[in-house]
């Protein structure tokens, strides 16, 4: 972010900021009941001097621009000269409303007076003309919590490149009891049939991850469905009465809406706490006014984590996220790539120099034997019931409740796996893999690859 701009009355927020060396700029405009063109002009003329880069300018500004399409009566009780001086001042500004732009001769609305029973668009998205065909779609949702409709814009950057998900489980599921059982069947069921000289110890605790991720994948599957359904369902419903009392104006329909309305929101506030609980989003559960507090949190942990550029070998700055990928696999290949290198003099001295800093003491013998003795599933437990609930899984997705909640079927494995590996077999692969967090080394040039840890 660049720079913001406010109004003490509230009626404008300005924010300017740049992606990927892109500037954006973002205005939440609210007009006044009356008086809206002396208003809108004052605005406009301040985000003249404020914008730069593509700018998205949206909010309700209490007024129908086109009342024969903006308005279900098709009137507006607004003064013909302000209707014209707001278009008049769009149009020097060259700012276009982006609904009416690609919806040129529909009727939609985005408010509904029940006090003067007329629905009208008052709520708008505005963008300069020659940015229009980075919008790739805009609509008026269904109106759930608020008496105003939202409105949703998409606008897509030619450096977008879709995050690619890694899968978790969803700890929920643990929690079913029919779920629970079935997963106690599907792993004894597992392990019996694989316990066979010809298959390695490690190999087979891979595989039964593979199989088990499959298992929650179906039962999260099934159950998101059947929640997707359900909210389509009531959206789909609530739509259909909305376009219902336009046609009607029946007092007993909008009673059907209101009724319609109080379910969705129950089903999305269920959405939502269990989004909450996953994000661990305690600042805004446990905190009456959490706001400006979690919002600094956020933003030093997306700053962070967000590389916009990298220098690349050719010694030039790369935006695209393919290229910046590109070049961090390049560097931590090269890294990390130490077969068939051998070790020089100077290295082994250097790793003296640290074993020697650093060991103290050497160990004793019964510290020896204790280190070199099989482990047991007594220490294993204990292990498993000292880790955190909560914390980041790997790569296989699965989080330590997994292991303690099936520990009576999984720890009999792990046991044998670990004293498998102090005896000398190789783990599989698959169990190497880490997900490694770039994260920038303070007071460095974050240009460079190799200013990140």
């Amino acid at each position: 972010m660049e720079a913001t701009m406010t109004d003490e009355g509230g009626r404008y927020v300005f924010v300017r900021g740049s992606i990927l060396d892109t500037v954006y700029t973002f205005a939440s405009i609210y007009l006044p009941n009356k008086k809206q063109h002396t208003c809108l002009a004052r605005i406009l003329r301040l985000l003249d001097t404020f914008q730069k880069g593509i700018t998205v300018v949206a909010g309700d500004f209490n007024v129908t621009l086109e009342p024969q399409l903006d308005s279900s009566t098709g009137a507006s009780s607004t003064p013909a000269h302000v209707l014209h001086s707001i278009r008049r001042s769009l149009h020097a500004y060259r700012l276009v409303d982006v609904w009416r732009a690609l919806h040129p001769s529909e009727r939609d609305y985005s408010l509904f007076s029940q006090v003067h029973s007329t629905l009208t668009r008052i709520d708008y998205f505005f963008m300069h003309y020659h940015n229009l065909t980075l919008t790739t779609s805009i609509d008026i949702a269904a109106t759930t919590w608020s008496d105003h409709a939202p409105l949703n814009l998409k606008i897509q950057s030619p450096l977008f490149v879709p995050r690619e998900r890694q899968w978790r489980l969803n700890v929920s599921l643990l929690d079913d009891p029919l779920i629970s059982e079935e997963l106690r069947t599907t792993l004894e069921h597992f392990f019996t049939e694989n316990n066979t000289p010809d298959i390695s110890i490690p190999t087979s605790w891979e595989a039964h991850k593979a199989v088990i991720r499959g298992f929650f994948i179906g039962k999260g599957t099934a159950r998101k469905k059947m929640r997707d359904e359900e909210h389509r369902t009531l959206v789909g419903h609530v739509r259909a009465l909305e376009l219902e009392h336009i046609a009607s104006g029946d007092a007993t329909v909008y009673q059907r809406l209101l009724q319609s309305r109080q379910a969705l929101e129950k089903l999305i506030n269920a959405s939502l706490r269990h989004q909450a609980l996953r994000a661990r989003s305690f600042f805004a559960l446990s905190e009456n006014k959490p706001g400006r507090f979690l919002a600094r949190v956020l933003r030093d942990r997306r700053i962070k984590s967000y590389i916009s550029k990298i220098r690349t070998s050719e010694d030039t700055l790369a935006t695209d996220p393919t290229m910046i990928s590109g070049e961090f696999l390049r560097f931590f290949s090269d890294l990390y790539h130490t077969d068939g290198a051998d070790t020089t003099p100077s290295q082994l001295e250097r790793i003296d120099a640290y074993l020697t800093k650093t060991i103290s003491r050497p160990l004793g013998l019964s510290e020896r034997k204790s280190l070199s003795a099989a482990i047991s599933a007594e220490e294993t437990m204990e292990a498993l019931k000292s880790s955190k609930n909560g914390k980041s899984p790997g790569p296989d997705g699965l989080p330590i409740e997994y292991y303690k909640k099936n520990s009576g079927i999984l720890l009999p494995k792990l046991v044998t796996l670990f004293n498998a590996f102090q005896d000398g077999s190789a783990p599989h692969p698959h169990s190497l893999m880490a997900t490694i967090a770039l994260l920038p080394k303070p007071e460095k040039d974050h240009t460079a690859c190799g200013n990140y840890r």
